[in-house]
């Protein structure tokens, strides 16, 4: 189920148009999988065999994983840049 908004429409005041002017336009990707799966292991040995058949590290934690594995996006890295400061890397490790 998605949701469509935080708020309801009736909590939502109409000056929101004044102040989105100009913004840019954002679009949210899709990220849910196409399919979900539960698959069931006997013994520990069992799960061992098919992290390895998959190549990606199982634990006795793990609860979910992508397949092909998905490498997680560190947030951290991004920072906020205004025009008015100059061109500025979008990463906060790059040196240019």
């Amino acid at each position: 189920m998605k949701q469509t908004s935080i708020f309801d429409q009736e909590q939502i005041p109409e000056s929101w148009r004044d102040e989105w002017k100009e913004m840019p336009e954002y679009n949210m990707e899709d990220k849910e999988p196409y399919q979900k799966i539960i698959i069931n292991f006997e013994t520990e040995q069992d799960v061992k065999d098919f992290a390895k058949l998959i190549e990606q590290k199982l634990t006795y934690k793990t609860i979910s994983t992508w397949f092909p594995k998905k490498e997680r996006m560190n947030r951290l890295q991004y920072k906020y840049m205004d025009e008015e400061i100059g061109k500025q890397s979008k990463y906060m490790n790059d040196e240019e």
